[in-house]
């Protein structure tokens, strides 16, 4: 849907995936910021429908974010720059790294 270099200070990407099957419709909509040297965010939020019972919808959201520092602390990679080998250079690489952080209080 969205995505921007941030002139070159890091980078900002945000989809929406969704699936329709038989049986249930599922969304996933991922909002991803990188803030080189600075700040990574992750925000997730999954919506599940079966047509078993469509009154009824699911919705699941996620929070992680981080700054170098309290990322270290939390045992993640701390390295919050781009590049195809940085743990936080897209936002299935960053999901990845910021799976054993605890999400961050809303």
């Amino acid at each position: 849907m969205y995505s921007s270099e941030l002139d070159d200070t890091g980078a900002v990407n945000c989809s929406v995936k969704v699936r329709v099957m038989p049986r249930c419709w599922y969304v996933l909509c991922r909002l991803w910021l990188r803030v080189d040297g600075a700040l990574v965010r992750l925000r997730e939020s999954r919506i599940f429908c079966s047509a078993d019972d469509p009154k009824t919808v699911v919705r699941e959201t996620t929070w992680h974010e981080g700054t170098p520092e309290t990322l270290a602390k939390a045992g993640a990679p701390s390295d919050v720059r781009g590049g195809a080998s940085s743990p936080y250079g897209d936002a299935d690489a960053t999901a990845q790294a910021l799976g054993s952080v605890a999400p961050a209080a809303v």
